[in-house]
């Protein structure tokens, strides 16, 4: 028998994360000392070896970790011909766990998209409400899954499952889910500003619109879309249900999806139908104004803040009386402080300040600053020096899973939830060309829940190539809506909504926070030699699970954070990153956190102050 030699100088000191799904596929990181001096280690979790082991450095190991098929702790063990080295903590397989339904009530009609979140639901291959099966599964992380809720056949409160390998996730109170038959309950948004009378409101974009105010005299009057109403003609004394306050402007919406606008010291003008008023030209170049996006039907509610386009008045989303609400406070500092930051970073010294630079604020002739995808070339910096400079030759990993669009399986090959897995490469001319990989485009992918999975692209449909003039316009990096060709086809009008736009997308989305050729370090490793969902969490295409926690966006380490020379990220977005939870570029939402959402069926007192230009009362 052969005598084992025990490995010299190697400890283990610390495991994470130390638990994880049924199905496994989550990576794990082994710290310690002396793991340059093992030849082909082995990983064993309980009694199952763990997978793509790799030594980062002679402290840090990384590994997948098997599938052992049963809930439970297991020691982790390393081993390589010696005496085995075990990790000090186990780790443990457990159940899915569900601690939030966001909305957490419909209609008994069902149809909705409900969000569920918790832990521990990767490999999730069904969602029950009750003995009722969700549709549209999307696991998006391993703590969120989307659904579409089933019709219930009686209006009742019931407990939600989600069934990994099998097992489902225990009955607990945060997984309860009310049908109701209650009528459209409709939100209350509320207005707070200490001008109401030269304040604003106007609903631009959908004219299917259903609102209600009460007037000074307390008749209840409805809202128009494109109309403009000063805060003060909505101010009344009657109230639109219990728990909300009186006098104060209010409106209660039942219907609406696109943008309200907030203008200050007159109305836009020219408002219709499909109006965007044009921040840059008369009528309304020298009005002050700022929106937010809500999408509400019925009783939900869906909204954002938005900074993309400009900086004009400081927004901020509260919402009271709703224990139910995700992402509930939406805040901003000062509109002083948010245009001075944005100003501070265009080129010539507040030269995107309209309309003109000398009415900064605290100028009262001040309207707005002009973001990069909408000012004139020349405000902002441009992307030569990362395009032609930093990144020539490098090269990076754009991988992750598709969730799909719309009911999955889809039936389209580019619609269809599947793998992607891309190298981009970078010229000397500015130049990108991604290049599928093995198993990219797979719809049947380790990281697809069974229930999702069909026929993806897989690797025929040709590299996909964007050039440095396409990336370097403002509806480029800094729109993040590139044109771009894939294989043989003609040049796209911008990004599209498949999974060639998700890559494209990830891309875009990576060189706006500077992660893209980073040598800063997250985890003790280079941000640019991490794939995107390394960036912000996912998963990746072989099922492997990225917590955000583990990330650098998960770590606040972005723009400045991941490029010393401001050139080489979008620094407009860069300046108000800790000023405001709005959006500073349209694919911002990669590390999450921008969308309201609240729903009067589940807490039926809820309402939504909207502050303007002060600084918001916490709920």
């Amino acid at each position: 028998m052969e005598k084992k030699t025990t490995i010299t100088n190697v400890t283990i000191s610390s495991i994470s994360p130390t638990e994880g799904s049924l199905i496994g596929n989550n990576l794990i990181t082994l710290t310690g000392t002396g793991f340059n001096s093992i030849n082909n280690p082995a990983v064993n979790f309980g009694n199952a070896g763990a997978t793509k082991i790799k030594i980062v450095s002679d402290t840090i190991m990384t590994m997948v970790n098997p599938n052992t098929g049963v809930p439970g702790s297991v020691s982790v063990t390393l081993i390589d011909g010696g005496t085995p080295i075990i990790a000090p903590k186990k780790f443990n397989y457990n159940l899915p766990e569900i601690t939030g339904i966001h909305p957490s009530a419909s209609s008994v009609q069902g149809g909705e998209t409900i969000t569920i979140e918790g832990k521990f639901f990767t490999g999730a291959s069904a969602v029950n409400f009750k003995a009722l099966g969700a549709t549209q599964i999307h696991v998006l992380s391993d703590n969120k899954i989307t659904v579409t809720n089933p019709i219930a056949p009686n209006a009742e409160t019931v407990d939600v499952q989600v069934v990994v390998q099998g097992n489902n996730s225990p009955k607990v109170n945060a997984a309860q889910f009310t049908y109701h038959q209650a009528a459209n309950n409709g939100v209350p948004l509320l207005f707070s500003s200490e001008t109401p009378r030269d304040t604003y409101i106007q609903f631009i974009g959908d004219q299917s619109m259903d609102g209600k105010y009460y007037d000074n005299s307390g008749t209840l009057k409805s809202l128009a879309p494109n109309t403009a109403y000063s805060l003060q003609e909505i101010t009344s004394g009657t109230r639109f249900g219990d728990g909300l306050p009186n006098g104060v402007p209010a409106v209660l919406i039942k219907t609406f999806s696109g943008r309200i606008y907030i203008s200050m010291g007159g109305p836009i003008t020219g408002m219709s139908a499909n109006y965007t008023p044009d921040a840059n030209k008369n009528p309304n170049l020298d009005l002050r104004y700022q929106y937010f996006e809500p999408t509400i039907k019925d009783s939900q509610m869906d909204v954002d803040l938005s900074y993309i386009d400009f900086t004009a008045i400081s927004l901020s989303l509260n919402t009271f009386n709703a224990p139910h609400a995700t992402n509930k406070n939406q805040i901003s500092s000062s509109s002083f402080d948010m245009a001075t930051a944005t100003g501070a970073v265009a080129s010539t010294k507040n030269g995107s300040v309209l309309p003109k630079p000398a009415d900064q604020l605290p100028n009262a002739a001040f309207a707005r600053v002009i973001s990069p995808q909408l000012g004139n070339d020349g405000l902002y910096h441009d992307f030569t020096n990362y395009l032609k400079t930093v990144l020539v030759n490098k090269k990076v990993r754009i991988a992750g899973t598709y969730v799909g669009t719309g009911h999955q399986p889809s039936g389209t090959p580019s619609t269809q939830a599947q793998s992607y897995d891309y190298t981009a490469s970078f010229d000397t001319q500015g130049n990108v060309t991604l290049v599928p990989n093995t198993d990219s485009g797979n719809g049947y992918a380790p990281g697809v829940p069974t229930v999702q999975q069909g026929p993806g692209v897989g690797t025929t449909g040709g590299n996909i190539v964007i050039t440095f003039d396409d990336l370097n316009d403002k509806t480029g990096i800094y729109g993040c809506n590139s044109p771009y060709t894939l294989g043989s086809n003609p040049k796209t009008t911008g990004i599209t909504n498949d999974v060639y736009g998700q890559v494209v997308g990830d891309l875009l989305a990576g060189l706006n926070f500077g992660y893209v050729g980073s040598t800063a370090k997250s985890n003790n490793v280079p941000i640019g030699s991490l794939s995107s969902t390394e960036w912000w969490g996912g998963i990746m295409p072989d099922g492997t699970v990225i917590s955000f926690s583990s990330t650098p966006g998960g770590n606040n380490i972005y723009f400045d954070g991941a490029q010393s020379d401001s050139k080489n990220y979008n620094s407009y977005a860069g300046s108000i990153s800790l000023l405001t939870s709005g959006y500073g570029f349209p694919l911002q939402d990669r590390l999450g956190h921008n969308l309201l959402t609240m729903n009067t069926a589940s807490d039926p007192n809820a309402y939504l102050v909207v502050w303007v230009d002060i600084l918001p009362t916490p709920a």
